[in-house]
């Protein structure tokens, strides 16, 4: 998802880049280091575009509409709570959690 979030970008399709991009970062959490990047080549292809303010609008609407139809199942049946506690492990402690994965590697 990643690299064709990356060929979408190249090609100049922004809307399927922001799709393909929120979709590898809703697979796999990692993806959140080159966030920074993407978003500041979208935010600098929108500017240069003739219409930015258009252009930020419809590139913020696919993320988040990418976003809500990923949440949208866990949202009706048994609600966000177990799902944001899994994502982030606040109650183990953050410290806890990057030092497992320390020695755990």
């Amino acid at each position: 998802l990643f690299l064709a979030a990356a060929a979408f970008a190249y090609k100049d399709r922004l809307v399927l880049a922001s799709i393909a991009f929120s979709s590898s970062l809703l697979y796999k959490q990692m993806n959140l280091y080159f966030a920074p990047a993407f978003f500041f080549f979208f935010l600098r292809r929108a500017m240069d575009s003739g219409h930015p303010v258009r252009r930020v609008c419809e590139l913020g609407a696919a993320v988040v509409v990418s976003f809500a139809v990923a949440f949208a199942p866990f949202a009706v049946a048994p609600g966000l709570g177990p799902v944001v506690a899994r994502i982030f492990p606040f109650h183990r402690g953050i410290f806890e959690d990057k030092v497992a994965s320390v020695w755990c590697a």
